[in-house]
């Protein structure tokens, strides 16, 4: 099939899943690697409503305690190195989609807070549970606010009242950016513009695209 592809100039790739059990048994790397010119990692969604309690979006690194775990980037994109993947062909994608929930104590405002309440849909995606990037910044510019940066995990969240909220920001993004470099992988895509601030209505557009990509090709 690759071959049939570079006959009509095209890439193949294939997207990655991130789901532990799939990480550990749902794909023989080297093969894949041979046969592709490109994979691409969803690193995200590691947390959402699903999960039954906050938690990020997509934390570069991952902490753990008796109670709570995290799983992370860093843990899944080693994980397809070690069992065979070329990181060449490797392409890490960042998301611009956050995660929401409505939270029950707002007392308890922190990660692992028990809920499975999506948070409140934004205007243009209009999903429970769901908000882009571009909605959450115009929301913080108009709205009263918490927001924290959890630098073990290397993820931000925000919290108004009961809502709250895991995503990326430009600062998330570009740690994203330096880890792939680091690794020699690939490449980093991000998942999708139109829920970046394309319009730039809280500052220069596209602040996630451009701070991953400048850091990625920085020297």
């Amino acid at each position: 099939m690759k071959a049939a592809f570079e006959k009509a100039n095209l890439s193949l790739g294939v997207d990655l899943s991130v789901a532990k059990e799939i990480v550990a048994e749902g794909y023989n790397l080297p093969e894949i690697s041979k046969n592709v010119h490109f994979m691409t990692v969803n690193a995200f969604d590691y947390w959402g409503t699903w999960s039954g309690r906050t938690g990020p979006v997509a934390p570069l690194h991952g902490l753990s305690d008796t109670e709570y775990t995290t799983p992370s980037v860093e843990h899944s994109v080693k994980s397809y190195l070690n069992a065979g993947a070329e990181p060449s062909k490797m392409v890490l994608a960042i998301t611009t989609l956050a995660r929401s929930w409505t939270l029950e104590d707002t007392q308890n405002t922190g990660y692992g807070t028990f809920t499975d309440e999506p948070g409140t849909a934004g205007p243009y995606t209009k999903t429970a549970g769901a908000l882009g990037y571009n909605e959450l910044c115009e929301s913080l510019k108009t709205k009263k606010w918490t927001v924290s940066f959890d630098k073990g995990l290397q993820a931000p969240y925000a919290v108004n009242l009961t809502n709250w909220v895991s995503y990326e920001d430009a600062e998330s993004a570009k740690e994203k950016a330096s880890f792939a470099k680091q690794l020699k992988l690939g490449g980093i895509a991000i998942v999708t513009l139109d829920t970046d601030d394309f319009s730039g209505n809280c500052g220069a557009a596209f602040p996630i695209l451009h701070s991953a990509s400048r850091e990625y090709l920085s020297t």
